[in-house]
């Protein structure tokens, strides 16, 4: 009887610990039987689910377990009847209709010989949102990626391994080096390929995450892993996150033949879960040894600062400051903090703390639930590194960042080079309105930016990238290229743009737009031919003009070389190679005529004007320019033909009249001579000798060719006019000059003297009567101006407006004054004939001569 009693007493013991586990834990506790009825829950449960404890233990399970699991499966309860437990996440629904996720572990054991389960949910809200948080980060930013302890591969749409981030390559299947590049099936075992690929193929078909579970032998050692798949940004690769889970389903094996009772509930927990009298440990559970690396004789009897750095991150003494908490928690006030503890060997870890008191056989003890929050810990560090490197990254980069907001959107964040690109500081665009924003940009394109925020906030289809014309405060008119993305910016959805100023850009495409414009113009209406010649010859493209010159169409012949076909005369093959190598290696323009052949057989001969088309320091193409010199050449030919008759002609002028003009003279002379004594013989053998002398000058002009000369303008004139009033009887020459004018020289030359006495000769001529010619000289800043005036009958109105042109003239021949102007205008000079009033008789020439400086 006595030892029944002890027995009874140390159960009704257990009971009292464990029943007071039930009500204390963190997690909601639901027990029902196998049809869903409910059995009991703890208060966990009536706080998340916000049920009283009537309310709840009236309704059936399924009003708490998830409905689509519930869907998923006639009987929701024959996996847990078949294996004894049941783990999963889902989301859960509470009485007022929130939805929130939770880690559901359920285990089947007896009570009073009857099976019922046991439910316990944890809300992960705060894991997910640091999860949501991180992945959001990661898929923004992709820097954090490294800091993570899984492993991470990167699956391409082939399912091969793209990139592989793993903190412990012992828990590798094979060396990095020897799976980088090769599929999932030719490095996993069949039953893993096949679960992996499955998973693969849904996330990549759905776009949703997903995780699956599966069992490798490294080493000849168990391992389990559980990978979270999710879609990358690219949306073809697949990002998996692998955790060794072996640990925890080793746990969970194990928890699953522990005790039937409240027992379950003390190992089965996710936290580690201890008792304490007074500040020393009495009862764990397995996760506590789990979580601070030691066995239950190293931690049973010893105190929590025994497992506490030295120091909090605060700087309190750990000691003090747990002291000071276990005393809070005696006196009522249940305590709930972070802290700092270390594992058995001294490596730190954080961890929520959460401290209530008990009873246990009358007497208080203090039930300690630790959770390890290192991983949500790091997130929340990486999340916070990765947005401070961000918003680095935000004020560094050269490119514009802006980000818009709200219901009309306006400007909530700008980086520092939105104002060298807008002259707009910060501050002056996060308070702009509708009508200041339409200032800079132009209505009609900041009416589409807001519609197309809109289009993207509703999930339809819109450009990513597009060019907006904007004005900067000064006033100049820039182009940018925006770039935009929907982002979360303070819990709210919003529209990030990137703006890159192209507006040198634009004007370059403008200009080189109007280039091209002009010479494909020029290209299609150029009256020479305009050849574009790959480097080996080939004819790349040919203008139209090449069916005038050489009978053939451009379709004809691009695509061909050139010394291949026709065109070019065979003689010219070979050098048209040779020149056209030449231009590509001295990369340089070159000239030269060749004969070509048009298509209906003629010759013809063309001026080449070859250069090399140079791109990024390259020679890509030969532009050459064909000229039809054809007439050029013919004309050269008859010139020179002609040149050889002139001189032939004026070879004999000079030989026969030489020497009738030498027997004139000479009979002249020796009529001087035998008359002396008659005066008017004398006259007229003067007159004759004059111009017998002049039509002699007019012969040496016919001599080779001399240099031009410096004459003294003066001096010249003096001549003439002696020349002249020998030669025509009564006429009197006049010259008047300052002496400035007779020491100056002009740029002369034997032609010129012959102009002059044309001048005088015609005043002879057309005067019946005795003439006189007056001859004004004066010197300008840059010639010399020559008035040659007489008191003749002057020149006819009708032909005073043609007295240049070949053929005009008032007796006949009409040769004098055209040759007179083209003598003149190649020295350089000019004559005109000047109007005179009409009581004047006479006319008036003035000549202008270059002066020597």
């Amino acid at each position: 009887m006595a030892e029944d009693a002890k027995t009874q007493a140390s159960l009704r013991e257990s009971e009292e610990k464990f029943r007071q586990l039930f009500h204390h834990s963190n997690d909601a506790i639901f027990i029902h039987d196998l049809s869903g009825k409910t059995i009991d829950v703890n208060q966990r449960a009536l706080e998340l689910f916000g049920y009283t404890r009537e309310e709840a233990l009236k309704l059936n399970v399924s009003a708490f377990v998830p409905p689509e699991y519930m869907n998923d499966s006639e009987d929701p309860y024959e996996e847990i009847a078949k294996k004894g437990f049941l783990r999963i996440e889902a989301n859960f629904r509470k009485k007022n209709g929130d939805v929130f996720p939770g880690e559901l572990s359920a285990s089947l054991f007896q009570i009073a010989g009857k099976p019922v389960i046991q439910g316990i949910v944890r809300d992960i809200s705060e894991r997910h949102q640091s999860e949501l948080a991180l992945r959001d980060s990661e898929e923004r930013y992709r820097t954090i990626i490294s800091s993570m302890s899984d492993t991470v591969f990167v699956y391409d749409k082939e399912n091969r391994h793209a990139q592989i981030y793993a903190s412990e390559e012992s828990l590798l299947y094979a060396k990095p080096e020897d799976i980088l590049g090769r599929r999932v099936d030719e490095v996993l075992p069949g039953e893993v390929t096949s679960l992996l690929v499955s998973c693969l193929k849904r996330v990549r078909e759905t776009g949703d995450s997903e995780s699956v579970d599966y069992c490798l032998e490294l080493e000849g050692v168990e391992h389990w892993f559980s990978t979270r798949m999710s879609l990358h940004e690219d949306g073809e690769s697949v990002v998996a996150v692998a955790r060794d889970i072996t640990k925890r389903r080793q746990a969970e094996d194990a928890r699953g033949e522990s005790e039937k009772t409240y027992r379950t509930l003390f190992e089965s927990a996710n936290d580690a879960i201890f008792l304490m009298r007074d500040d020393i440990f009495i009862e764990c559970n397995d996760k506590t040894l789990e979580m601070f690396g030691c066995t239950r004789e190293q931690i049973i009897g010893e105190p929590p600062y025994r497992f506490s750095p030295e120091h909090q991150p605060d700087g309190r003494n750990s000691k003090e400051k747990a002291l000071e908490k276990i005393g809070a928690a005696f006196h009522g006030e249940p305590q709930r903090f972070e802290w700092q503890h270390i594992k058995y060997d001294g490596t730190p870890f954080d961890a929520e703390v959460s401290l209530n008191v008990i009873e246990i056989e009358d007497k208080p003890a203090l039930q300690a639930i630790v959770r390890n929050i290192s991983e949500r810990k790091r997130a929340e560090m990486a999340l916070q590194e990765s947005e401070t490197k961000y918003k680095s990254l935000l004020e560094q980069v050269t490119l514009g960042i802006v980000i818009l907001q709200g219901t009309p959107p306006r400007v909530r964040y700008t980086n520092p080079e939105i104002f060298r690109i807008t002259g707009y500081a910060p501050d002056e665009l996060l308070e702009f309105s509708d009508k200041e924003m339409a200032r800079v940009i132009d209505p009609t394109e900041l009416q589409h930016l807001f519609q197309r925020f809109e289009d993207r906030l509703d999930g339809k289809p819109t450009p990513q990238r597009y060019e907006i014309r904007m004005t900067r405060k000064d006033g100049k008119e820039i182009w940018v290229d925006f770039t935009a993305s929907l982002i979360e910016y303070d819990g709210q959805p919003a529209l990030q743009g990137t703006l890159i100023d192209i507006t040198e850009k634009k004007i370059a495409q403008d200009a080189l737009r109007d280039s091209e414009e002009l010479y494909r113009l020029h290209f299609d209406n150029a009256s020479d031919v305009i050849l574009s010649l790959g480097l080996d010859g080939t004819i790349l493209a040919v203008s139209p003009s090449a069916e005038v010159h050489v009978g053939y169409v451009p379709d004809e012949l691009v695509g061909k070389k050139l010394q291949d076909i026709d065109i070019l005369a065979p003689e010219y093959s070979d050098t048209v190679i040779s020149d056209m190598a030449k231009a590509i290696t001295n990369r340089q323009g070159a000239r030269a005529v060749y004969e070509f052949i048009h298509r209906n057989g003629n010759r013809l001969w063309g001026e080449v004007s070859a250069s090399p088309l140079i791109v990024d320091g390259n020679v890509i193409a030969i532009i050459a320019v064909i000229r039809d010199i054809t007439d050029h050449i013919e004309s050269e030919r008859e010139l020179r033909e002609s040149s050889r008759d002139l001189e032939l002609y004026t070879s004999l002028l000079r030989h026969d009249l030489g020497n009738d003009l030498q027997v004139i003279l000479t009979q002249t002379k020796a009529a001087q001579v035998l008359h002396a004594d008659d005066i008017r013989l004398t006259e007229l053998a003067e007159a004759v000798s004059a111009s017998a002398l002049r039509m002699s000058q007019v012969l040496a002009l016919f001599e080779p060719r001399e240099k031009k000369s410096e004459e003294n303008i003066v001096a010249m004139l003096e001549t003439c006019a002696l020349q002249a009033m020998k030669a025509h009887r009564g006429m009197e020459v006049m010259i008047q000059a300052n002496p400035l004018a007779r020491k100056q020289e002009i740029a002369g030359g034997r032609l010129l003297p012959m102009v002059f006495d044309n001048l005088l000769r015609n005043s002879a001529q057309f005067t019946e009567t005795d003439v006189k010619v007056h001859i004004a000289v004066t010197r300008k800043k840059d010639y010399v101006q020559i008035d040659v005036s007489d008191d003749g009958p002057g020149i006819p109105k009708e032909i005073q407006s043609k007295l240049f042109e070949r053929g005009t003239s008032t007796k006949g021949g009409g040769l004098g004054l055209y040759l007179s102007k083209r003598v003149i205008e190649h020295y350089g000079g000019s004559i005109e004939l000047l109007s005179r009033q009409k009581s004047k008789k006479g006319v008036v020439f003035r000549i202008k001569l270059k002066k020597v400086q």
